[in-house]
């Protein structure tokens, strides 16, 4: 996440200071991208999609999808 000039850390320690003292835990659904952010709206596609493939039919109930 962030914008074309600095990332969401880069953002955030400019107000807040340390990435790390806000955030449990730092995950990258779009590796190796060949940009240094990722648009929100294209992380948030990317990030919802690999979590239904990885979990949607556990959690999906019978007969909700026809």
């Amino acid at each position: 996440f962030g914008g074309p000039r600095h990332g969401v850390s880069e953002l955030l320690s400019k107000e807040k200071g340390s990435l790390k003292e806000h955030i449990d835990f730092w995950i990258n659904t779009v590796p190796q991208q060949g940009t240094e952010t990722v648009r929100l709206e294209e992380a948030i596609l990317t990030s919802l999609t690999l979590l239904n493939n990885a979990v949607g039919n556990q959690v999906a109930k019978p007969g909700y999808h026809q």
